[in-house]
């Protein structure tokens, strides 16, 4: 059996970097370990093989009735997993044919690092793969979808909402003094905030494993608007090519289309910079930023106390913060706030 796993990468602040790192786990026990020194960082001893990983997807296209022609290049990435003294914890769906007496209390578990090998996958099948898996994933006696790929499969059908819907405009960064274009997805409406802050706070713990998550610095928000971000350049560079730009060389809008498209600097002087910046943040300002909501109004209805003939019904009102929904502020201390911004838990309201 072989239960695929995968995750997104990150490798840059700049909008098309990242990847999606797809790997398995094999049942298979693993092989002795060789006698001499040991690496720094032991290879995964459960991973599956590139051949065993293109023939899951062989099956997967039998099973699905698709075609999915998986041309990744093979690459190791370091993953920190709860592990034992000997190996990592085989995740729940794997059916594990090795000592038993490696598998421990997970109280017991300690986090280590493991070399993982496995496939980079592009951007023109990944997309198509990972909205192809149902909420059931793949349940068969060979292959199953682990919740990590489930969970990226429901990111990529909001992507591709957002995307049908055209919920994106361009945008820039500045890097190493240079400007880059990029294409942003919008978030203004209500109901994309809260699938986005649903699919936040469900987020597997394996899914930020690779690079330590939110430890290095990266909130889960800001990782899955890497993932989108990064999909959406890729996706709207592969459908248009520059070379379809017409007008005149020297136009500073023709200048700024050309970089969309291509990805490539904007070569600008700073006077031209300084004309970017004022007219994108007089158009985006005009639409909603998602930052400004990230809290709703909630109620809680509890309950009569002690005696049932006490019919008193007690009804709270909060405000919630969408990407923590067990952290609720009391309506009475938002009255009492004489300032703008009230500020609870780290939370800004």
């Amino acid at each position: 059996m072989i239960v695929l796993h995968g995750t997104w990468v990150p490798e840059g602040p700049h909008e098309e970097g990242g990847r999606f790192f797809l790997w398995g786990e094999s049942s298979e026990t693993p092989p002795e370990q060789r006698r001499g020194r040991p690496p720094n960082i032991a290879p995964h001893p459960f991973q599956a093989n590139r051949e065993e990983l293109l023939g899951a997807f062989d099956s997967i296209n039998t099973e699905i009735k698709s075609y999915f022609k998986i041309k990744g290049c093979e690459v190791n990435v370091l993953y920190k997993l709860p592990s034992t003294t000997k190996i990592p914890q085989p995740s729940s769906s794997l059916v594990y044919h090795g000592n038993e007496a490696d598998i421990v209390d997970p109280s017991k578990l300690k986090f280590k690092h493991w070399n993982v090998s496995g496939l980079a996958i592009n951007h023109s099948e990944l997309i198509k793969l990972l909205a192809s898996f149902s909420e059931r994933g793949l349940d068969t006696r060979k292959i199953k979808i682990g919740a990590d790929l489930i969970y990226w499969s429901r990111v990529s059908k909001l992507f591709l909402e957002l995307l049908y819907r055209q919920r994106f405009i361009p945008g820039y960064v500045r890097l190493n003094k240079e400007l880059y274009t990029g294409w942003k997805l919008i978030l203004d409406k209500v109901n994309d905030r809260d699938k986005l802050f649903t699919l936040i706070n469900a987020m597997p713990p394996v899914c930020m494993a690779p690079f330590e998550g939110e430890k290095n610095g990266l909130s889960k928000k800001d990782y899955i608007l890497d993932f989108l971000d990064g999909n959406l350049n890729r996706c709207i560079r592969d459908c248009y090519s520059s070379s379809r730009v017409r007008g005149k060389k020297d136009s500073l809008a023709i200048a700024w289309l050309e970089s969309l498209l291509s990805g490539a600097p904007l070569r600008a002087n700073k006077m031209n910079m300084k004309r970017i910046h004022e007219g994108v943040l007089s158009w985006t300002n005009e639409l909603v930023e998602e930052n400004k909501y990230t809290f709703r109004t909630c109620f809680r209805l509890e309950p009569p106390e002690g005696s049932l003939k006490d019919h008193q019904w007690r009804l709270h009102y909060y405000l919630q913060a969408l990407d923590d929904l067990s952290l609720l502020l009391p309506a009475e201390k938002v009255w009492k706030e004489s300032k703008e911004t009230l500020r609870f838990i780290n939370q800004k309201f």
